[in-house]
């Protein structure tokens, strides 16, 4: 995926592809596997929040595809623990919510939520850290009929029912132009589908869901709210998409 910028040069657009050769080039320099903190002070890579926001993985996984070998978790300096613990603090002023959770920050915070777990050790000790509390999960993870990590149950499903039915979705797809991420994206249909199973005034990021929902129908994008199978076919129906 490429992206645009750079904190030390003019270059127009960089692709992950630059990132692993420009890791393997410094690694070369410094005889071993460089640490977040020394690529992000290099001229042939961006600043440290934008390499984070292009990894596939973690750190780590971009080190592997370079050919390297791991860094210790504690290669991050104080100055990257500082900007993680504010980013924590920016993140759950954004989502007006007395807990931060792991979907709140994916789709908000500056570094990816695996970063900041790797570095504090568990999610709540990151929190702990940053002075707020930690959220629980929505709902409990598992897997869909394709393999992929859903949310939660209900998401599940509504990915059965779409895979029985033989429609084409995407889970959990970028929202373009912003950090939100939908629940399920029907290509053929063209049409957002989200999941929300929760009793009324019981959802923990209530505020940020509107904000997502009200984003997509004002790029006049299709999208279903769904609370239950019976609302999904009937949205289907709405948009003569036949089931058999």
């Amino acid at each position: 995926m490429p992206f645009y910028g750079n904190q030390h040069t003019e270059k127009p657009m960089y692709t992950y592809d630059d990132l692993v050769r420009g890791v393997r080039a410094l690694a070369a320099d410094l005889g071993r596997s460089p640490t977040t903190a020394e690529a992000s002070s290099d001229d042939r890579l961006p600043c440290l929040s934008t390499i984070y926001k292009h990894l596939n993985g973690g750190w780590n996984d971009l080190l592997a595809d370079a050919g390297l070998s791991r860094t210790a978790v504690g290669s991050y300096d104080a100055s990257d623990e500082r900007d993680m613990r504010h980013d924590l603090r920016r993140v759950i002023s954004v989502v007006e919510s007395d807990a931060l959770t792991h979907r709140q920050y994916d789709e908000h915070g500056e570094f990816p939520t695996s970063v900041v777990k790797e570095h504090f050790g568990s999610w709540r000790a990151a929190c702990d850290a940053a002075d707020i509390l930690a959220g629980e999960r929505h709902g409990t993870p598992c897997r869909g009929p394709s393999g992929v990590r859903l949310d939660s149950q209900y998401e599940l499903a509504v990915a059965t029912y779409l895979h029985d039915a033989g429609l084409a979705y995407d889970v959990h797809p970028e929202v373009e132009g912003t950090r939100w991420r939908g629940d399920f994206y029907l290509s053929d249909v063209d049409l957002w589908v989200e999941v929300d199973g929760y009793a009324e005034g019981t959802r923990p990021n209530a505020h940020g869901f509107a904000k997502k929902i009200a984003h997509l129908r004002d790029a006049e994008q299709d999208v279903a709210v769904v609370r239950c199978i019976a609302d999904l076919e009937a949205a289907l129906r709405e948009r003569d998409v036949v089931v058999t």
